[in-house]
């Protein structure tokens, strides 16, 4: 598809959205025919954020970057909600089994870090000042911890305030001392107190949006010689918008234990606990049968109560396998192809979705063979030795080798000693049984894990390409730990997408200091810069139904958290950069959920990053917010907020010049003016529709002290709104989708519909500027206007609030079904022949056969339609309304219908139909309607009679009127 400039972009598309209105086709079903790749349906849309800490350590978008200084690349991923009409694979209610292929080789009783649960203070906390705003439910995991008084990287989590308010701050820092003394510390601090705790990094300042309703986990960095190694407290301090401190919380117990006791771990002690936290996931879910399978020389595969799998829903099951785990002790060798082997003839042929999880601390070492061709050696200088019964042989080189891959016993096996793998024959045992896997049929879900810091992750990892399956790496236990849990999400949804490659490319001059959140982490310099790669966390997809507030009603759909990850870098270059300058460089690959929702099964899809572009200056550049708001039809509200003086001038999309500020003033000492806090300067300004579609961006030129020039941008939006089908249209409410377009690269940020807020709103990417908004209620009563306010930000950071007022007109379409002549008034008899014949003066019974799909609707019959002056008005015209009941007619009262006879043409009827709250939009009515023909010349006419629902829906039948025959 050809992506237009960022400046015209918008033009174009809203130009396209005139067209369209004018010729009344959809946008979005134009968009759909115009991208065979179907670009708007993308299962996952990535978004990247340039941003920077401030001197209160708080993340701000901000592109403009001092040379050398560190910022900070924000990704995420989200998830596009998945209608549940669009899922009709039934292997989402599929039984699921679980081989856990556990590595229980002698290198697992080595030591790693690990912090258990039991080490982390979970107490509801103790608060210290003001009730009200205090935080609470502290929650704090220590994941590692350098040497000597340095604290690093930890998890903080808490609830929000009773008093909560989005302007609140949140300071986090480490103490020893008791809360009683903490509290006198912080009581009466003030703005620059809290500022230089900030800032000789004692603390972390952070706030979070508006729009949550809880606090999710963050990760921080805190590192300072003030804090002692171990009896550590945390505390939250609470403060307004000014920086006062309104409220104190802190943790009720010490954080964790000491060093020597976190770190008394050993793999195999670690893998037991991170076992059992993955099946307590699990516990009481009857869908879940779980085996396990332990391996070091040879794999054993474990029964629980005389069953190859036990379900978890059974408590007797569940105990025995965690009392089986717990009893693994560590010894022998690796023999990773094994422990496929035994979980592969362990799976069923049962029609359930089956997965195999492998860990393993090291790389293959051992195999199981029928046969080795090799030599032997006499003594010393061997590599390791064949085990076959109680015979032991031992080779000093090994040739090649003939596995054992059927479902046998195989106790014939060969270790090496070491790390070593002579001839690789351990890898390529593994690779065989990986392949057998692969081509099973029986889709089976592979996963190894390299839980170790020394694993040879290129071994693992081509051992899980060859059984199409994916590799995770975990150097220490709680990285452990958070991988199993993720793929307990992953099992435990309703589908999934289990890996998300990452690739990104940075141009020369930009140094890539860390990368976090990733796991199989690469960083290498190629032709083009700097290349990282990795893999993001798996995408869960579980069903959701909930109460839509706007609407009042319960709507349900497919909906993924979003995923987030980081990279920090540094400019050491003056210049300006495109991240990335090679959008096809930078990249999320992943496997699409096709199968799932009608797609290609196994299909990979590729989404593209929009560029961003940052400005490296000598000195640091101030910090420029702008705010757009929409007051009234064609009022806008512009705010800059500076945080030093600077010059501006705003110009439009044609380069042309809206406002101009020159706020530098430089005194008699050469000091520039300076501000204690942001400065806001505001300007009303009147944007008709037309102004807009010439607009389409504003942009802020700046001069700062320094004579650096740099251009900030705000956005605009604009708004289609589509209607879906419903076969409910029980009330005024009609569904429908919002179609938001606006600059490349900008993410929705709130939607309010008819004053009321979705808190559940998360902010949303766009996919190429535009998003669409589902699962929306919109109010439908005649001239009843729906208020849509809708909030964005930008590339930039700019912030656009805009208001849209849309008028959906009362759908009172239905269906007419048939149009009938009935024989006698008791209406048993049809008559369905081709054409109506009615006699001359006789009365006639009719019928019109139709549905509704409003309770609320006019049905309009035309008697003499055409006038045809051979017949003169018909006389004493009555109507009565049926509702069919199967083969019965009921009648309905009176007040059903309202028959309104026009004063222009008699022979029209208007019948306006209400029906009640006991009556169905789902049944069919027959409006029956008697009439007495009159021929005024002429021995026979021909009429029309016709039935017009909603001026759009017509039953037209004809009718020929013969004199009374004569008798001879």
């Amino acid at each position: 598809m050809l992506k237009l400039g960022k400046k015209y972009k918008l033009i174009s598309v809203f130009i396209l959205i005139l067209a369209l209105a004018l010729t009344q086709v959809s946008f979005s079903n134009v968009l759909a025919e115009n991208n065979e790749q179907d670009d708007l349906e993308a299962i996952l849309k990535p978004l990247r954020r340039i941003k920077q800490l401030d001197p209160l350590g708080q993340e701000i978008d901000k592109s403009q970057l001092k040379l050398g200084e560190e910022f900070i690349i924000d990704y995420t991923i989200q998830p596009r909600d998945i209608l549940v009409e669009e899922v009709f694979n039934d292997d989402i209610t599929k039984d699921k089994e679980i081989v856990l292929v556990m590595d229980v080789s002698g290198s697992m009783d080595e030591n790693i870090d690990f912090t258990m649960s039991s080490d982390i203070d979970d107490s509801p906390g103790h608060t210290c000042i003001n009730v009200g705003s205090h935080v609470r439910n502290i929650s704090v995991e220590r994941k590692n911890n350098k040497s000597g008084n340095y604290i690093n990287h930890y998890i903080i989590e808490f609830d929000k305030p009773h008093n909560y308010n989005n302007r609140m701050y949140y300071l986090m820092v480490y103490s020893k001392k008791q809360p009683s003394e903490v509290e006198s510390y912080f009581t009466g601090m003030g703005y620059w107190d809290i500022a230089d705790i900030v800032w000789s990094s004692r603390g972390k300042l952070i706030n979070w949006n508006k729009t949550r309703n809880s606090f999710n986990k963050y990760h921080y960095s805190l590192e300072g010689s003030s804090f002692s190694a171990d009896n550590q407290y945390v505390y939250v301090v609470t403060l307004d918008k000014d920086l006062n401190v309104i409220g104190l919380s802190c943790s009720a117990d010490s954080i964790r234990k000491t060093d020597s006791e976190q770190n008394d771990y050993t793999k195999i002690e670690v893998m037991k606990i991170v076992a059992n936290n993955f099946l307590d996931k699990f516990n009481q879910d009857p869908s879940i049968n779980v085996s396990v399978v332990s391996y070091s020389n040879v794999a054993s595969t474990r029964q629980y109560n005389g069953k190859i799998f036990g379900n978890l829903s059974l408590g007797s099951d569940y105990s025995e396998i965690t009392n089986q785990i717990d009893n693994f002790r560590a010894d022998g060798g690796t023999n990773i192809g094994d422990g496929l082997r035994k979980a592969y003839y362990t799976l069923s042929n049962d029609n359930t979705k089956k997965y195999i999880i492998l860990m393993t601390d090291g790389v293959p070492t051992a195999f199981t063979l029928s046969n080795l061709n090799g030599r032997v050696s006499g003594r010393g200088g061997y590599v390791g030795y064949l085990q076959d019964g109680y015979n032991q042989k031992f080779y000093r080189d090994l040739y090649s080798a003939t596995y054992v891959t059927d479902n046998s016993d195989g106790n014939k096996y060969f270790v090496n000693y070491g790390t070593n793998d002579e001839s690789s024959l351990s890898k390529k045992y593994a690779q065989e049984i990986a392949q057998m896997i692969s081509n099973d049929a029986r889709d089976i879900k592979t996963f190894m894990i390299g839980f170790s810091n020394s694993a040879d992750s290129s071994k693992l990892d081509s051992i899980a390409e060859y059984a199409d399956g994916y590799y995770k790496e975990a150097e220490d236990g709680n990285a452990l730990d958070e991988v199993y849990q993720q793929l307990a999400q992953s099992i435990q949804a309703s589908f999934s997408i289990p890996e998300i490659n990452f690739q990104e490319v940075f141009q020369d001059g930009i140094e890539v200091v860390n990368v976090e959140g990733l796991t199989n982490v690469n960083v290498q310099e190629n032709v083009f810069g700097t290349l990282v790669t990795g893999n993001a966390p798996s995408v869960a997809y579980n069903l959701v139904e909930k109460l839509d507030e706007a609407s009042g009603r319960v709507i349900r759909y497919y909906h993924a958290e979003p995923v987030h990850f980081r990279i920090k870098a540094k400019a050491n270059v003056l210049g300006n950069y495109n991240i990335n300058d090679n959008q096809e460089l930078s990249f999320i690959q992943y496997e699409d959920v096709g199968s799932i929702i009608g797609g290609t099964e196994g299909s990979l899809r590729k989404e593209l990053f929009t560029p961003n572009e940052i400005d490296v200056y000598t000195e640091e550049i101030p910090t420029v917010n702008l705010l757009l708001k929409q007051n009234d039809d064609n009022n806008y509200l512009l705010t800059v907020s500076v945080e030093d003086p600077i010059n501006f001038i705003l110009t439009d999309g044609k380069g042309e010049e809206l406002w101009k500020v020159e706020d530098i003033e430089q005194y008699d000492n050469g000091q520039f003016k300076t501000y204690d806090d942001f400065e806001d300067f505001t300007k009303e300004f009147e944007f008709s529709i037309d102004d807009l579609i010439e607009l389409d961006i504003l942009y802020l030129n700046c001069v700062d002290s320094s004579g650096n020039e740099f251009t900030k941008a705000v956005s605009f939006i604009y708004l289609e709104v589509e209607e879906n089908d419903d076969d409910d249209f029980s009330d005024n409410l009609r569904p429908a989708s919002l179609i938001i377009t606006t600059d490349e690269g900008s993410e929705v940020t709130n939607i309010i519909i008819n004053g009321i807020e979705n808190t559940d709103f998360e902010s949303k990417v766009t996919e190429d500027g535009v998003y669409i908004h589902n699962n929306v209620y919109l109010k439908a009563e005649d001239f009843d206007e729906n208020i849509i306010e809708v909030t964005i930000k930008n590339n930039d950071g700019s912030i656009t609030t805009q208001i849209f007022k849309r008028t959906i007109t009362k759908d009172t379409n239905g269906s007419l079904i048939s149009h009938h002549l009935y024989l006698g008034d008791n209406l048993e008899n049809q008559f369905t022949g081709e054409t109506l014949n009615l006699v001359n003066s006789y009365k006639a019974v009719l019928g019109i056969r139709f549905s509704l799909q409003s309770k609320e609707a006019d049905l309009k019959i035309k008697l003499n339609d055409g006038n045809n002056n051979k017949v003169e008005q018909f006389q004493d015209v009555t109507f009565d309304l049926y509702r069919l009941e199967g083969e019965t007619l009921v009648k309905l009262n009176e007040n059903k219908l309202n028959k309104v006879q026009d004063t222009v043409n008699p022979n029209i009827y208007n019948i306006e139909i209400i029906l009640g709250e006991e009556d169905s939009l789902n049944n069919e009515y027959i409006l029956v309607y008697k009439i007495t023909p009159h021929l005024t010349e002429g021995n026979e006419a021909i009429i029309s009679n016709k039935a017009v629902l909603s001026e759009e829906l017509e039953l037209d039948i004809n009718i020929k009127i013969l004199p009374l025959p004569t008798i001879d």
